[in-house]
């Protein structure tokens, strides 16, 4: 199964995984979503600068494409991430360690990725900014 983002201005970003989370960021409790991208898919300069254009990130959807179906034609599935992702968390290079069957004699295998984070403005800036005149 493959899955991607697909962003306000339809800019597609083919991703690994997404994870969603509450954490206390600039001043409130937020939902954060956690991106993990393939390094051949796109630069770290780049996903950051996808990720800091809150116009792209305002409206986010998760396609996921599956080639498991009864007539062997592939599936899409598309959902709402979210709304008003706006706020740009971080973006890292990682490493993460493969995991080992217990009581296997192999050398570590790693798997690299990209992860960007990304949070949602509270319902209070977001009423805050219509009254103010949209910024």
């Amino acid at each position: 199964m493959s899955q991607k983002i697909i962003f306000a201005d339809n800019t597609e970003l083919e991703i690994v995984a997404v994870f969603g989370s509450a954490r206390f960021f600039s001043g409130a409790q937020r939902d954060v979503l956690t991106i993990k991208v393939n390094p051949d898919v796109i630069t770290l300069s780049k996903l950051q600068t996808l990720f800091k254009d809150s116009k792209k990130t305002a409206e986010m959807h998760l396609v996921s494409v599956s080639t498991e179906s009864a007539n062997g034609n592939p599936v899409e599935t598309r959902s709402t991430l979210g709304e008003q992702y706006t706020m740009f968390v971080s973006v890292a290079n990682k490493v993460e360690q493969a995991a080992v069957m217990p009581g296997t004699i192999a050398p570590p295998e790693s798997n690299e990725y990209l992860e960007v984070e990304i949070a949602q403005k509270t319902y209070m800036e977001i009423m805050i900014e219509q009254i103010l005149g949209g910024k």
